[in-house]
């Protein structure tokens, strides 16, 4: 129906469709997954650098009370951004503040008719039934438009938040060449819960190769527990294994986390390893490999460091190592030789 509208008017489209297997239980978003790696993928063949979509107004509504039903914090209350990075696309949202009755009254004035998908008012989405429940709601004066403009207040408030973590974690953090990573105890728990656990978050984000970057509880649980000086001896979060240590915390991979498989370094090629390592091989050489370091001995990374290695055990058994064919090492997590 779309490719037939496209060709009346005069708009190249091209069909794009979901053959692999359906999921019995979260079609909605797995649908969501499948439908934008089609797109993502028909965008890099042709050239295409931003998918524009219809979100409009009612969406932003229904975005926002679904997270504030599900307790989000600022970051998940702002709603939909008008520019975003989604499944790796870069999206714009041109219409999100526009009431979708005036986007059905062009439509209608243009000729188009358009589908009327039966998902849209099937009570077994969650999104459905804050849909239907939006009426209600406007009759209390908590209309669409009233939750629109809370999402700008709260996309507001996310940027200051996210301006002072970025202070504060340039001031307190330290990551290392293992991929470890120390924040100042002192100077952690001083902080305001928003910010520090803005900065916890993004710790975790980096040293656990980006596991769960929406689990909000857990990260608020483990600064609850760092700040009341509860934490265990040892610990394991989104990936990470968190410890106390000389005024400090400190912060880890954790071992047989989905680390990469083996790998190898094509010439002049460039490698995201366990979406935390660069690695670039600079050389014609095609018989490098990189692989994950696991259980070298302190005394022999010394050895090729030429200085005394204090990072957990955690971080050396995870981080990248190259080699040669004859075994050679080339690279040590962020040193080359």
């Amino acid at each position: 129906m779309v490719l037939a509208a496209a060709k009346r008017l005069g708009i190249a489209a091209t069909g794009l469709k979901w053959s692999a297997p359906k999921p019995v239980a979260g079609v909605q978003e797995a649908a969501r997954i499948a439908r934008y790696q089609l797109i993502g993928d028909a965008m890099a063949k042709q050239g295409i650098g931003v998918l524009l979509t219809a979100h409009h107004r009612n969406d932003q509504a229904e975005t926002v009370l679904m997270r504030m039903a599900h307790g989000s914090g600022i970051e998940g209350l702002k709603g939909m951004s008008g520019m975003a990075m989604v499944e790796g696309i870069r999206l714009h949202r041109p219409l999100l503040d526009i009431d979708p009755a005036a986007l059905r009254a062009v439509v209608d004035a243009a000729g188009p008719v358009p589908a009327e998908d039966p998902s849209n008012t099937d009570d077994h989405y969650e999104r459905v039934r804050w849909r239907k429940a939006l009426p209600q709601l406007a009759s209390t004066g908590l209309d669409a438009a009233a939750l629109s403009v809370f999402a700008e207040r709260m996309a507001e408030a996310d940027a200051a938040i996210a301006q002072m973590a970025e202070s504060c974690f340039a001031a307190m953090v330290r990551l290392d060449g293992f991929g470890s990573a120390r924040i100042e105890l002192a100077g952690f728990i001083g902080l305001g819960p928003a910010i520090s656990v803005r900065v916890l978050g993004r710790v975790l984000n980096i040293v656990g190769g980006r596991q769960k970057p929406r689990a909000l509880g857990q990260v608020e649980r483990l600064r609850q527990s760092i700040s009341d000086g509860a934490l265990p001896k040892s610990t394991t979060v989104l990936g990470c294994v968190i410890r106390l240590k000389d005024d400090a915390v400190v912060i880890a991979r954790e071992p047989g986390r989905a680390v990469p498989r083996d790998a190898i370094l094509l010439p002049h090629a460039e490698l995201v390893w366990d979406e935390r390592f660069l690695i670039i091989n600079g050389s014609e050489q095609t018989d490098l490999t990189a692989s994950v370091a696991d259980y070298l001995p302190r005394h022999r990374l010394e050895e090729f460091l030429g200085f005394k290695v204090t990072a957990p055990a955690e971080a050396i058994r995870t981080a990248p190592i190259v080699h040669d064919a004859a075994g050679g090492v080339l690279s040590l997590g962020g040193w080359s030789f």
